[in-house]
């Protein structure tokens, strides 16, 4: 009685299980589709059984609408002992032992989303992402994170077709201690570098 998820966009592997969410090769697709009378949509998550990570549960089960309004899961991402849920609009973060059946997602910002799939970087000292606001942002795991963009943010001039969210990408550089973001406009690609 499995059901394992179809065209996910957006994948993560954390405690032991594969987190996937979208359903569309294109993560800011409004799409719903029904199936055995539970309702997937762009906003919804769903996770394998622990160690097992090509094994879902049964229909309606592992699975989570996170905020239930349809804005669309951007990016999910582990970064310590925490797994953050981005969509388009908002920030969340998921709470709960590894039993399946308590997880919980919180809001961490109801107004600060990643832009897109490939817009966030793992770093030493958090997630750094650029916002839907076109602001950069590092989220370590606390609210007051993502109360105030990086001052340096101010200073990139993205300029670039914001109705494409996958040419955006970031990417960190150990070695100088450094996130790059790639912004991809037509043939020409510009780097923007921000020094931790």
């Amino acid at each position: 009685n499995a059901e394992i998820p179809s065209n996910p966009v957006v994948c993560e592997f954390f405690r032991g299980r594969l987190f996937l969410a979208g359903g569309s090769h294109t993560p800011d697709a409004t799409f719903r589709s029904r199936r055995r009378d539970v309702v997937y949509g762009p906003d919804t998550l769903r996770w394998s059984k622990i160690e097992l990570p090509f094994l879902f549960g049964k229909s309606g089960t592992s699975l989570a609408e996170i905020g239930d309004d349809g804005d669309p899961i951007t990016a999910v991402v582990s970064w310590g002992e925490q797994l953050t849920v981005f969509k388009k609009n908002s920030t969340w973060s998921m709470q709960g032992a590894d039993d399946e059946e308590n997880f919980t997602f919180y809001p961490v910002s109801r107004t600060i989303g990643c832009f897109g799939r490939f817009s966030w970087a793992k770093t030493p000292i958090g997630i750094a992402f650029i916002g839907t606001d076109k602001k950069v942002y590092i989220f370590n795991g606390s609210v007051e994170s993502l109360l105030n963009p990086l001052p340096t943010s101010e200073l990139f001039d993205f300029n670039a077709d914001w109705s494409l969210s996958d040419t955006f990408i970031a990417g960190y550089d150990p070695t100088v201690e450094a996130v790059y973001f790639t912004v991809i406009n037509g043939s020409t690609y510009t780097n923007y570098v921000l020094f931790l």
